[in-house]
């Protein structure tokens, strides 16, 4: 990429924190070219933090990824380039993915857009989990026990587990969405209710430990735990088998520690790379919803900058952006 009209995120940062300035961040996809593709007949949707067009043939789904934040399910904030970094780290691993399990990424245009094939996203979320945390250990805490059970992880082993805590070996469990947000369901009950077949849920079972084995051992290696991720799967007449879709193995949807402050045993909080400096500070809040001037500046910059590190760090490369007034001239649809 020529980038003599470019200039890195992590110099944007830095300047906002340094001179105090405004944040800036894309909140939808510019107008200019949502005209163009509704120019050629492509359906819209918005969700939390994606806007997607599909084409007239139902083949092809275009994703943009604004800096829209979400937490606890809800839009909470504007983090500035979030989108830029997501949409790169997501073409990173489904680059790694590909030649494993089926995805759904044909193209990439090195900013904010990924093009891909279109499928019928299962009515499910998929979590796969290495070390006892969040939703799970708030579970825990209430004897809830059975969407988290396998062949090694009994209900003997997570009635003794602590906070943080790795276990024997990764679960992967479903979730699904409430009008209070996502909801934990056993796989007997989503195959029960019609959200995907008893053969689907083997082959995501599959694929999902293959997709964190991959994520644990990249992250490993550049001194990092990847705790536990979420994916989604969708039906495609591509593939005969589910087909990853959405956003794969990034600090947004994973949670991320240090390595060299965790182990397998300590109940001490790691220090974290994703989003939970959000979820913390709204939690402590009891708020679930905020706009972007309730989010404490320093709180958004750090977590652009963690993001930044990792994306940085996996890419081996600075992450360049065009010139910033482009961006902040598009802060509103």
């Amino acid at each position: 990429m020529d980038t003599s009209s470019h200039i890195t995120i992590r110099a944007l940062l830095q300047a906002w924190q340094q001179e105090d300035m405004d944040l800036q961040g894309i909140a939808a996809v510019p107008k200019s070219m949502a005209q163009n593709y509704h120019s050629q007949g492509m359906d819209f949707h918005s969700g939390k933090v994606r806007d997607c067009f599909m084409d007239p043939h139902k083949t092809q789904i275009i994703i943009y990824h604004s800096d829209r934040l979400s937490a606890h399910d809800r839009h909470v904030g504007i983090v500035p380039y979030r989108g830029v970094m997501l949409a790169a780290l997501t073409h990173y691993w489904l680059k790694k993915i590909a030649p494993i399990m089926p995805q759904y990424m044909t193209d990439y245009n090195g900013e904010r857009i990924i093009f891909g094939h279109l499928g019928k996203p299962l009515a499910v979320e998929v979590i796969i989990r290495g070390y006892v945390a969040g939703s799970m250990w708030r579970d825990l805490q209430k004897g809830y026990f059975a969407p988290y059970l396998n062949a090694t992880v009994t209900e003997e082993v997570l009635k003794k587990a602590k906070p943080y805590q790795k276990l024997p070996c990764p679960i992967v469990h479903l979730t699904t969405k409430s009008k209070d947000g996502d909801c934990v369901i056993t796989s007997a009950d989503a195959i029960n209710e019609g959200r995907l077949s008893d053969q689907e849920w083997q082959h995501i079972q599959k694929d999902a430990l293959q997709l964190y084995q991959l994520g644990m051992k990249e992250y490993q290696r550049h001194g990092w735990i990847l705790a536990d991720t979420k994916c989604e799967f969708a039906r495609s007449s591509h593939h005969s088998t589910p087909l990853l879709i959405d956003e794969v193995l990034t600090p947004d949807a994973s949670r991320l520690w240090s390595y060299t402050n965790t182990n397998t045993a300590h109940t001490a909080k790691p220090i974290s790379w994703d989003k939970d400096i959000i979820r913390e500070y709204l939690r402590k809040k009891s708020q679930h919803h905020h706009d972007n001037n309730s989010l404490p500046k320093q709180h958004i910059i750090t977590l652009a900058q963690r993001y930044l590190d990792v994306c940085e760090t996996l890419l081996a490369k600075p992450l360049y952006v065009k010139n910033p007034l482009y961006d902040a001239n598009l802060n509103t649809t």
